[in-house]
């Protein structure tokens, strides 16, 4: 009669997984909804998570998106500077004048 080395059940993947399901559930405690990280852009501009993430790689992976892309940020960026600048001058016009 031949047998096989066969594992037994007792040595299933479910069984060598380190962690309890039971631990991997949210913690109770309400410490993490008092944190808020608010990350600026250069000028002030706060960032989307997205854009926040998309930086992140890039300083991560040492690489930074292309030149004409860089071109339309600094523009968008600029353009609302502008805007801002226009619309306090106006405000402190209206106030006191």
């Amino acid at each position: 009669m031949i047998t096989r080395n066969r594992p037994s059940s007792r040595w299933s993947p479910h069984r060598l997984w380190p962690f309890p399901r039971r631990l991997t559930t949210k913690p109770k405690s309400n410490t993490f909804d008092r944190i808020h990280i608010e990350r600026k852009y250069e000028f002030g501009r706060t960032l989307t998570p997205n854009e926040a993430f998309k930086r992140f790689c890039h300083e991560f992976h040492g690489i930074r998106p292309g030149k004409k892309k860089q071109e339309k940020t600094e523009e968008e960026v600029y353009a609302r500077i502008e805007v801002e600048e226009y619309a306090k001058f106006r405000c402190n016009v209206i106030l006191c004048g």
